[in-house]
């Protein structure tokens, strides 16, 4: 939250008692823990711009206060993230035995080193076990999912794994298949000639997987900056997806 567009104002204004945010710290492992480090917090101005890498997620915020607004209904929204990591390590176990074409990356896990390119988790389900393993028996209304830049190269391999990422996530949580939104990854001038139209067309064919949506960002991204500021967009895109798909609402 502190490095969105207007930050200060946007902070100031973030009480909302019936949102209530559970950020849930940094971990990995290569088995599955029982518990995770977090509590539910109200949302206020100090919540909201606590915790790890500049405060609460930003797209979270704003399209639970979208959803919050519309629907004049609590909210809760847990924030697990991590910048920079890849998809590999946030993939359940069962997502990779059921979709064969990444089958071998999680039966080869420990050929892969733990740290990627610059330190973050990239080995097979080391962030799943550790973050999103613990509060799969908790009941949800739906995932959205903000990743890809630390994917680009993968092209259409990338489909497969998210692909193995929202299947495992479904049958973990065992209550059917949810509602998956994600956000399109916003361009960027430092990819490789190529490489994001690949992902895009990746993510594109992602849709074809049930229950889905895709918040576009290629007209709101910044071609200089790969974490563009305008995280209030993306939000507010993602809670329109939900509106309409998940509530009825146009």
């Amino acid at each position: 939250m502190k490095l969105v567009l207007n930050a200060t104002e946007e902070i100031r204004q973030a009480n909302y008692p019936e949102i209530r945010l559970f950020d849930i710290g940094k971990a990995e492992s290569d088995t599955v823990f029982s518990d995770v480090k977090g509590k539910w917090k109200v949302c206020t101005a100090e919540t909201i711009s606590e915790g790890d890498w500049e405060g609460f997620s930003a797209v979270a915020y704003f399209f639970g206060r979208r959803i919050h607004k519309e629907l004049k209904v609590p909210v809760g929204l847990i924030d697990i993230s991590w910048s920079a990591t890849h998809i590999e390590p946030w993939i359940a176990p069962e997502g990779y035995h059921t979709v064969r074409e990444v089958s071998e990356l999680y039966d080869n896990r420990f050929q892969t080193a733990a740290g990627g390119v610059w330190g973050e988790p990239y080995r097979p389900a080391r962030i799943y076990n550790a973050m999103v393993a613990p509060v799969s028996t908790f009941p949800i209304r739906g995932v959205l999912w903000y990743q890809g830049e630390s994917n680009v190269g993968d092209g259409m391999q990338y489909y497969y794994k998210m692909n193995a990422l929202i299947t495992g996530w479904r049958q973990l949580w065992k209550q059917g298949d949810f509602p998956f939104y994600f956000v399109q990854i916003a361009p960027y001038r430092d990819y490789a000639e190529g490489e994001l139209a690949k992902l895009w067309e990746a993510q594109r064919k992602t849709l074809e997987i049930s229950n889905t949506g895709m918040a576009k960002t290629e007209d709101i991204g910044d071609w200089n900056e790969i974490h563009p500021k305008n995280k209030l967009d993306v939000g507010e895109r993602l809670a329109k997806i939900a509106l309409k798909q998940a509530y009825g609402i146009k």
